[in-house]
């Protein structure tokens, strides 16, 4: 599960990078009149940009159209774990 999502990030990344500003920006701004300790603001922000922009970047690269701008291979249905995991976390989970 884990190597799936870390290759979910991985190929995302570079959208992530793209859209990830106007959800800092977005975030922030709401956060502004809350009364939170700056950590807690910074948490928030930074958990919610994540998750947002990673699910946006995914959700392009599911159209041709946006998996060509931001230059990301379109998903496919088949996940499949990347040959350049080492073996043993390939195979967690499997019986023999």
């Amino acid at each position: 599960r884990w190597p799936s999502l870390l290759d979910s990030v991985g190929r995302n990344a570079y959208g992530m990078y793209l859209v990830h500003y106007v959800f800092v920006v977005w975030l922030q701004y709401m956060l502004l009149g809350a009364a939170l300790f700056a950590l807690a603001k910074g948490a928030i922000v930074f958990s919610g940009t994540f998750l947002l922009s990673w699910s946006l970047a995914a959700a392009l690269c599911r159209f041709p159209v946006g998996a060509h701008l931001i230059g990301g291979q379109r998903a496919t249905a088949k996940a499949s774990v990347s040959s350049h995991w080492p073996r043993r976390w390939r195979d967690v989970g499997r019986s023999n």
